[in-house]
Parts: structure tokens; sequence; C-alpha cells
């Protein structure tokens, strides 16, 4: 033990020579130097995490406000959808208007033909998007199903004296593109549903 504390004293005294003679006139400051070096290195480190950080949360943000674009086109699906299955089941026009008006939330008795040509705006908006925030359905498909909807709602709130023939046609028209459309997509919808796929093909 004292051997090794004389050892250990000796190297402590030399160390301490050895810095104090860094500091003569001429010398190059070795620690001052690997300081800086350290230093530097530290801040380059703190740009690269701090730039990593930044991409991460802006790639999450732009997940996220797809995410919300991609569900309120959802909801509108989800709206067809159920339509879909009220008019199989509605047997009369009263019928048909009361599902739309609860579905849409278009007064088909007492909006007039403006206020709904305004409301099925949004629909057209949602036909023209969901091509974009859905790479893998087919616009011309989005299309013929706003087409569909819109002259079968029209057909039904436009006044009070309709041809049946043409509500029914109108109907069917309808039924056709949504179960069409149901049965190439809904697989579709539901899986790029996510927060993650933000680069679907």
């Amino acid at each position: 033990n004292y051997c090794l504390q004389r050892n250990i004293g000796g190297f402590m005294e030399e160390l301490i020579e050895v810095i104090q003679g860094l500091k003569q006139p001429g010398c190059i400051d070795y620690i001052q130097l690997g300081s800086a070096i350290v230093s530097v290195i530290a801040s380059i480190i703190a740009v690269f995490v701090a730039i990593r950080v930044l991409k991460t949360i802006a790639e999450n943000q732009n997940k996220i406000a797809l995410f919300e674009k991609r569900y309120e086109l959802f909801q509108f699906y989800r709206k067809c959808q159920s339509f879909l299955y009220a008019i199989k089941r509605d047997k009369t026009i009263e019928e048909i208007r009361n599902s739309c008006s609860t579905i849409f939330e278009i007064d088909c008795k007492n909006t007039n033909i403006k206020g709904i040509l305004i409301l099925l705006s949004k629909f057209e908006n949602a036909s023209y998007q969901i091509h974009f925030l859905f790479p893998k359905i087919k616009e011309e498909d989005a299309r013929k199903l706003y087409l569909a909807l819109y002259y079968f709602i029209l057909q039904i709130v436009k006044s009070e004296v309709y041809d049946i023939n043409d509500v029914e046609d109108n109907k069917k028209d309808f039924i056709l593109k949504m179960e069409s459309f149901k049965s190439n997509y809904e697989d579709v919808i539901i899986t790029q549903l996510k927060l993650g796929d933000i680069n679907d093909n």
C-alpha cells in the first residue's frame, strides 16, 4: 500500500508539473484546446438533435392533419352508406325525404333549391378531395357516386310535384353506384384511415 501511495503520489506530482509547464510561454494549452473541441462537438450534436426533433414534430403534425382530412371524408362516406341502407328500406317519397333529412341534415321539405345546391356543393368538394386523400380511389368513381347522390337528392326535394318513376330511377342509380363504390373501396378507406399511412400509393 505504501509503495502504491508513493507511485500515485509521484504520478500526481509529475502530472501537476506537466500541467504547470503548459502555462509557460510558447506552450500549447492542450486542456483548453481539448475543452474547446469538446464544446464544439457538443454544440454540433445538440444542433442535429434539435433538427431531428423538429423534423419528427413536423411529420407528426402532417400525419394528424392528414388523418383529420381523411376522417371528414370517412364520415361523408358513412353517411352515404347509411343513406343506402335507409332508401333500400324506404317505400315512399316521404320516408326517403325523412332519411335524407336525418342523415345529411338537409331539410328536404323546407329548404329551397338554392339552399339545397349550396349543401350539395359540399358533397362535390368531398368527391374532388377523396382521390387525393385516398390515392387508391379513382377520381372517376368518386365523381359518379357524387352525381348519383346529387341527382337523387334534387329529385326528391325540388318540388311537391314529382314523377315517381324518375325518383325510382335515380334511387336505383344511387344504390348501384354506392354498392359498387362500397365493394371496391371500403377496405381501402378503412385501411388508409390511419396516422401512419401518410404516403399511400
